[in-house]
């Protein structure tokens, strides 16, 4: 009877696939790898936190980053280290970008997840000082052959030895001394370092000899406009400012520049826009 078809049909299927079901795994093998077995190449993303590209320019960065990864055939796998959290809509965001992500309570820990998948990685590409030190000896212990590519997003002790210059504080100092060796430890020991400027390049390689530093600049689309300058007015400074050094910036922009320009300009307007801005 018509059941009859279901034969006849996954006949004809097999005759009409089988060059490409041949290079399929066996039904329950390798499960891991069989899910991405349309690309080459695999690389582990890990940040603290998932990117909120609605907030912040560095989750710009790291996204488009991903997505640059995906064009060039990778799969990419992302891991909010510091939590595991699902978040809803950014999560969802990166999943629909074709990004895996790892998040609780399916995975824990990056070390939990390495010693069960370190293997598949050829790259791993790591943001922040913190997160380098909290993984980088497990990447190499676990992930075999993977190239390391470190994501400095900022020169950490730079930023601190100039905050306590402003501050006049030992204690700062001291801590910014103790970043300038992690940080220079980890230039030193990663295959490759991205900074956002050759000023940046320039100091590491001053200081890491040998060391792979490469200038990538932000990895942000600008929008166009088709008002000439004529036709604009007012200033915007645009920052997320949880980052100190951004609400120190507009601070001293409203305080010791702004009053020259308005003594030229006196209608001109100043906005300050970011997420969580301070009082």
């Amino acid at each position: 009877g018509v059941k009859r078809h279901q034969v006849d049909n996954a006949r004809k299927l097999f005759e009409r696939w089988q060059t490409l079901l041949a290079g399929n795994h066996a039904p329950g093998d390798d499960v891991d790898r069989a899910k991405d077995r349309g690309v080459a190449r695999r690389v582990l993303v890990l940040d603290h936190c998932t990117p909120t590209p609605d907030q912040d320019a560095g989750s710009i960065t790291a996204l488009n980053l991903m997505l640059m990864f995906r064009q060039a055939g990778f799969q990419v796998t992302f891991a909010a280290e510091d939590n595991f959290v699902y978040m809803p809509g950014y999560t969802l965001a990166l999943q629909r970008a074709g990004i895996e992500v790892l998040y609780a309570p399916y995975v824990t820990s990056v070390r939990q997840h390495l010693e069960r998948a370190g293997g598949r990685y050829d790259v791993v590409l790591m943001f922040r000082p913190g997160v380098a030190q909290r993984h980088l000896d497990s990447v190499r212990a676990l992930c075999g052959g993977a190239k390391i590519v470190y994501h400095s997003s900022d020169i950490h002790f730079l930023r601190m030895q100039r905050e306590a210059a402003l501050t006049q504080s030992a204690s700062i100092a001291s801590d910014a001394a103790d970043m300038r060796a992690r940080e220079l430890g980890y230039v030193a020991a990663a295959d490759a370092v991205i900074v956002h400027s050759t000023a940046e390049r320039d100091l590491l390689q001053e200081l890491a000899p040998g060391s792979n530093v490469c200038v990538f600049q932000w990895a942000i689309p600008i929008r166009g406009t088709e008002a000439g300058f004529g036709q604009r007015s007012d200033i915007v400074f645009v920052g997320g400012y949880q980052h100190p050094p951004n609400a120190d910036a507009a601070i001293h922009f409203v305080q010791d520049i702004f009053p020259r320009i308005r003594a030229r300009l006196p209608a001109v307007k100043f906005l300050a826009v970011g997420s969580n801005p301070p009082a």
